[in-house]
């Protein structure tokens, strides 16, 4: 039996992939990068600060074949500023392609 000492339902796919992302009902699209992500969200490295509730499709295209291409809408949960002037954005999946 794998042992888990996380409170969460997903485990944490630690990844390093080229995400890109738009405001729902945008047309201008941002470029970021994936850190990890879950069966329930992703958490992303942005040049663009969100609120908490903002709704923003993204494409994720990994650089490896341990994740396959997709497509989401998420809604931030939060964004917290990061040491290189970007940020981190932990966003929830509420649909996915």
């Amino acid at each position: 039996m794998v042992q888990y000492s996380e409170k969460r339902d997903y485990f944490r796919i630690n990844t390093d992939a080229e995400l890109t992302y738009r405001q729902t009902g945008q047309s201008e699209t941002h470029q970021g990068r994936c850190i990890n992500l879950s069966g329930a969200g992703v958490l992303f490295s942005a040049h663009t600060d969100y609120a908490p509730g903002t709704i923003l499709d993204i494409n994720l295209t990994p650089e490896k074949i341990l994740v396959a291409p997709f497509n989401a809408i998420i809604e931030v949960l939060r964004t917290e500023a990061a040491d290189d002037e970007s940020y981190l954005i932990a966003g929830r999946f509420t649909e996915t392609h």
